[in-house]
C-alpha cells in the first residue's frame, strides 16, 4: 500500500472491514458503525467514500458477482458443448470437474460469496441462487435429451421433477458454503453430495447402462 494515498488506504480498510461484516451478518445485520470501528475510522469517514450502506455493499460484492456469473456462464457453455457428444459417465465426470472449479472460485472469494448468498431482496444479487438453479435445470434436461437419443433413460422428461432435484442439490451446495469455511472440508463434503445426487439422478431417470 506504500504507493497509495491516505484516502485510498482508508477506503480499502473500510471495504475489508465491510466484507467481513457483510459475510458474517448479512446486509440487514451489518452496522456502518461496526464497519467503521473494525476499519479504525469514524462513521463520517465511511460516508466520505460510500454514500450509503447499499453503496458500500455493492462495492464489496459487485466485482465478484459479475466475475462469478461470467465464470459460471463459461462453464455452462463448455458443458453444453460437451453434453452434445459424450457418454453418460464422461458427462457426469465433466460436470463434477466444472462444479469443483466453481467451488475453487467460491472459496477464493469466500467472504464476498457469503455476502451475495445473504443478499437483501431488493438487489440484483437476491436471485443469484435461482439463476444457478434454472441454468442447472436447462443443462440437465439437455443431457437427458442427449442420452435419450442414444437409447439411455426414460421416454419422457418431467421438467418440474428435474427442477426440484437440481434445486435440492444446489441448496445442499449453498448450505455447505454457508456453514463450512474450510475449503478442503467443503470440497470433501461436496464430492460426497455429488455422488449421492448422481446416484439419485441415475435411478430416477433410468440412466443405467
Amino acid at each position: 500500500m506504500k504507493n497509495l494515498s491516505k484516502g485510498q488506504i482508508t477506503r480499502l480498510k473500510v471495504l475489508e472491514a465491510a466484507k467481513s461484516e457483510f459475510a458474517t451478518n448479512g446486509f440487514k445485520g451489518t452496522s456502518l458503525l461496526e464497519v467503521a470501528k473494525k476499519a479504525g475510522v469514524t462513521t463520517g469517514s465511511v460516508y466520505c467514500y460510500f454514500e450509503s450502506k447499499e453503496h458500500l455493499y455493492e462495492s464489496v460484492v459487485d466485482d465478484t458477482f459479475e466475475e462469478f456469473m461470467a465464470v459460471y456462464s463459461r462453464c455452462y457453455a463448455d458443458q453444453i458443448d460437451f453434453i452434445k457428444t459424450e457418454s453418460r459417465e464422461e458427462i457426469f465426470g465433466f460436470i463434477k470437474k466444472r462444479t469443483m472449479d466453481l467451488v475453487e472460485f467460491v472459496y477464493d472469494h469466500y467472504e464476498e460469496i457469503l455476502s451475495i448468498l445473504k443478499a437483501p431482496e431488493d438487489t440484483k444479487y437476491f436471485t443469484f441462487r435461482e439463476t444457478i438453479v434454472e441454468e442447472g435445470v436447462e443443462q440437465f434436461i439437455l443431457m437427458l435429451k442427449h442420452l435419450k437419443n442414444i437409447g439411455i433413460g426414460r421416454d419422457s422428461i418431467d421438467r418440474d421433477e428435474v427442477r426440484y432435484q437440481v434445486r435440492a442439490e444446489a441448496n445442499s451446495i449453498f448450505s455447505i458454503i454457508l456453514e463450512e469455511p474450510d475449503k478442503n472440508r467443503a470440497m470433501e463434503l461436496m464430492q460426497k453430495m455429488e455422488f449421492f445426487f448422481r446416484s439419485g439422478y441415475i435411478a430416477s431417470h433410468q440412466l443405467m447402462v
